[in-house]
């Protein structure tokens, strides 16, 4: 064997690479830099037994995607291997994204990843545009930032599942808020924003809230599936399927793991029996007691790239219908908001449901083939699914255990949450002695009980650990808006009614594109800042050693420039952000151009170009709710008519006597009557109620004017 072939062979023992993902294995999802083997058998041609490239035998992964390795990536590794040659790996901070559920709120989650996704494109061009110049004339921080899981609950999820499938695509950010503003604005290829804030239907221009009190779903029903028509969620996931089907000729984000893992949260009514045996050993000719419990949390994953393990993720192919329908299904199964919108029936296959089980509850082998045995969960298991905010909304701990999974421990974690929970203050405890104030409590109790993430809570306990030092930053990206008091001269932060699509529970951002398009701007605005000044970690000026290591090849000059200067408490400790922003930053420098020697007005310019939004905040119309009462009233209607279908009816028809089918039917048909003929100013009644708590929520929020009654003044005396 050539020496060459010999150094490659060596290291072709640890590492495989890839033609589709170049530095990586993508069917092992293996990074080559954090030190661990990946075990795939590899073969290295002992000689070079021709000139021509083509009958070369280059080094073959038994992975079938990794079956081919272009000859370049080939040398490279030869030249790797010799010290003369040896390239330095770029330093590179692995990163995981979770996105909490928030209805329509999820139009602000979109805004945010659009705008990471945007600002990482803008860092990598400037990073090749300077390629060519020597280490110590860049301006530009080299390192890379490299996601590797997104995850999300309801609409997180479904805002997980378009960034994937935008990868695919390609995604041109949606930037300018007066073009975009225009109810008729179709983005040129952005899934996100066309999905959020279009809300487009098929052929169907009305507002979607319109779309989701139209009576079609109750018309050929045998109930009620839900309180809104689900239709519309259905054609705007059939767009997104349209967008990305058969598109695999983009090229791969640089900064997106080949093998991207996309976790989404379930709620299933169906759940997993879980037992803990007492045996007493009493008796041997009958099984012992056991304290059994029902897991109702379910996790589906996707992947981008494949594994070896059949269940740990479901591979994407865009080339196939009904894989991107599958995947599209589940984006919906996990919105299915309770109630209001209708559940979903998806089925896993029992491999994937052990192995999630395996990885999220720590569960032994030995208690999973307890639970997955052959006879207990069929092969494929089928449930009825509700949102996954109803029992995990916020998933950052599962996306920590797929990082573990995939052997990273040292990343960044960003957390994007449109309703972010910043506690009560304490108050004083009242005995409650009576039912009418214990219900909704309870109810309060088993929803926050059920919440509760007791992993991460052990998590806390152990922050001083060896593997939480290690790295594992959280960091949060939530809702936060300023109104400048021009009287005062001060900035005011809106901490109760930050974004609009927050008013009915989150539900309010179907009642106008206008909410749903601020929250979109606030979103990316909110990110511009986080990613400026918050997403940043500390750099000690005397002890560079001590730095992490993605700042190792950064000048003094790039320390000096890119580092949050109103951050730095300390002469030697500096703040450096994460993800560099190369034009924000050329803005700044400009600013303290003009107000050289002025830095009060310095920070006062920044503060205005940090906190001005760009879109104001939407104010609506008495009009726009009012418009709704007869909609609201018909499907009310419509409601209580399914109601009655089964009313009065027997259970078993079949084996039920003649007379009582025939009582049955008179009964039903004597209450539809009374419903048609006698009490439909009932719902009209009950729509006006539904509606005036409707206006007072949304005034409550800042979304409509509130109205004073006028009092009656009494007339002047002569």
């Amino acid at each position: 064997m050539c020496s060459a072939a010999a150094s490659a062979n060596s290291m072709f023992s640890k590492f495989c690479f890839c033609k589709l993902t170049g530095d990586r294995c993508k069917g092992r999802g293996k990074l080559h830099e954090n030190t661990r083997e990946i075990s795939a058998q590899v073969f290295v041609c002992p000689v070079f037994a021709s000139k021509r490239i083509s009958r070369f035998f280059f080094p073959i992964c038994r992975n079938t995607y990794c079956s081919n390795t272009r000859f370049t990536e080939f040398l490279r590794i030869i030249f790797q291997s010799s010290p003369k040659f040896r390239m330095e790996k770029t330093p590179t901070l692995h990163l995981g994204v979770t996105m909490a559920g928030a209805v329509s709120g999820g139009a602000y989650t979109a805004g945010v990843i659009d705008y990471l996704i945007e600002a990482i494109n803008r860092w990598e061009k400037a990073k090749k545009s300077e390629a060519h110049l020597p280490p110590d004339k860049k301006t530009v921080p080299t390192h890379r930032i490299q996601i590797e899981a997104i995850g999300g609950a309801s609409a997180g999820g479904i805002t997980a599942a378009l960034a994937a499938m935008s990868c695919y695509s390609g995604i041109l950010p949606v930037s300018d808020p007066k073009q975009s503003a225009s109810d008729t604005f179709k983005p040129a290829n952005n899934l996100l924003f066309d999905t959020w804030v279009n809300l487009s239907g098929q052929n169907d221009d009305r507002e979607v809230i319109r779309r989701m009190l139209d009576v079609s779903d109750l018309r050929g029903a045998g109930g009620i599936p839900s309180l809104l028509n689900s239709t519309p969620i259905d054609h705007v996931a059939e767009r997104a399927i349209q967008h990305v089907e058969g598109k695999t000729n983009v090229q791969w984000p640089s900064f997106v793991a080949p093998d991207l893992e996309i976790l989404l949260t379930l709620c299933s009514l169906r759940g997993v029996q879980v037992g803990i045996e007492f045996n007493s050993g009493n008796s041997s000719w009958h099984a012992g007691p056991s304290h059994q419990m029902s897991i109702h949390k379910q996790f589906v994953r996707f992947t981008t790239g494949r594994f070896d393990h059949p269940g740990r993720a479901i591979p994407i192919d865009t080339g196939n219908h009904e894989n991107l329908q599958q995947l599209i299904e589940f984006a919906k199964a996990t919105a299915a908001f309770p109630v209001g919108l209708r559940a979903r029936s998806v089925r896993l296959p029992r491999e994937h449901v052990r192995h999630q089980f395996g990885t999220f509850f720590r569960l032994s082998e030995t208690t999973l083939d307890n639970i997955f045995a052959p006879d207990v969960i069929p092969e494929f298991f089928e449930f009825t699914s509700v949102d996954g905010g109803a029992l995990n909304n916020e998933p950052f701990g599962e996306i920590a255990a797929i990082m573990h999974e995939r052997g990273i421990h040292d990343y960044a974690m960003i957390l994007v949450d449109p309703f972010p929970n910043f506690g009560d203050p304490p108050k004083e405890y009242q005995f409650q002695p009576y039912l009418k104030n214990q219900i909704f409590p309870l109810l309060g109790a088993l929803r926050n009980q059920g919440m509760l993430k007791e992993n991460d809570l052990r998590e806390v306990g152990q922050r001083d650990s060896g593997e939480l030092r290690a790295g594992y930053r959280k960091n949060m990206i939530y809702p936060t808006r300023h109104e400048f008091d021009a009287e005062n001269k001060v900035w005011i932060t809106k901490k109760d009614n930050p974004i609009a699509c927050g008013a009915l529970d989150g539900f309010s951002g179907f009642l106008s594109r206008e909410f749903r398009h601020h929250d979109y701007y606030l979103g990316r605005k909110n990110c511009r800042n986080f990613l400026r000044g918050y997403f940043t970690m500390e750099y000690d000026l005397k002890n560079p050693a001590a730095n992490h290591a993605i700042f190792k090849d950064w000048t003094p000059q790039m320390i000096e420039k890119y580092k949050a200067y109103w951050r730095q408490d300390t002469p030697d400790i500096v703040h450096l952000p994460i993800i560099p922003l190369p034009d924000f930053i050329e803005t700044e420098q400009e600013e303290w151009a003009k107000h050289k020697g002025r830095e009060a007005d310095f920070d006062d310019t920044m503060k205005k170009i940090a906190r001005t939004m760009p879109v104001a905040f939407p104010r609506s119309r008495f009009q726009l709710v009012n418009r709704l009462r007869f909609p609201l009233a018909w499907r009310l209607f419509w409601m209580a008519h399914r109601l009655t279908d089964n009313l009065f009816s027997p259970r078993n028809k079949q084996r039920a006597r003649w007379w009582r089918i025939a009582i049955g039917f008179v009964l039903k048909w004597l209450v539809r009557i009374l419903l048609f003929l006698i009490l439909p100013f009932l719902f009209v009644y009950f729509s006006g109620r539904i509606l005036r708590v409707v206006r007072r929520d949304l005034a409550k929020n800042g979304l409509l004017p509130s109205r004073k009654r006028r009092r009656a003044t009494p007339p002047r005396r002569p």
